[in-house]
């Protein structure tokens, strides 16, 4: 688990766990989460082949609808986008 949560590294699956359960296994999203989330596999049918890479949008996994709040498989790396930084200049 990376990017933008709060105990970035590591985590070991016991049993079914779902995305969200791993995002609170991570402490949850820090203040400079983006709204995006994004999941590589492996694919086992193919070990060389790229990983899958599936991007989850935060809001709707907010709704813990199953098909956005993917299960997880080992070996699954999760990204935590961070949000865009606006800055303005002044004149």
């Amino acid at each position: 688990m990376s990017g933008a949560v709060k105990s970035p590294g590591a985590y070991e699956l016991l049993g079914r766990v779902r995305l969200a359960d791993a995002l609170a296994m991570a402490g949850g999203l820090t203040d400079e989460a983006g709204r995006s989330a994004q999941v590589s596999r492996k694919r086992a049918d193919a070990p060389t082949a790229p990983a899958v890479t599936t991007v989850i949008d935060l809001d709707k996994l907010a709704t813990a609808k199953d098909e956005v709040n993917l299960e997880l498989q080992a070996g699954d790396v999760i990204e935590v986008a961070r949000a865009a930084r606006i800055t303005s200049a002044v004149r």
